[in-house]
């Protein structure tokens, strides 16, 4: 179990990433949809706090945001196995 959710933990840290990284390379739009966007990074509403934020808070909410949602996709991790557990018996 440890592991399943543990991957699940880490797709939840790597898609904020790309996501980032593809809006700082100005290809966001182009290759992520705004609702996939959404979808994929819910706890990505906690940005809308960085309009014309300082350095200090924006790096605050970004990591707060990254956080959430790594629990979030721990959380559907930690369900799909419990869900895989239960189907299989």
């Amino acid at each position: 179990m440890k592991r399943f959710v543990l991957y699940w933990a880490l797709a939840g840290l790597a898609v904020p990433f790309v996501i980032l990284v593809a809006h700082w390379l100005r290809i966001g739009p182009y290759v992520i949809p705004d609702h996939l966007k959404i979808m994929l990074w819910p706890s990505s509403v906690v940005t809308m706090a960085l309009q014309k934020a300082n350095p200090v808070f924006a790096a605050a909410v970004l990591i707060v945001s990254i956080a959430l949602n790594v629990g979030v996709y721990s959380a559907l991790g930690a369900f799909f196995w419990w869900l895989g557990r239960l189907v299989n018996r």
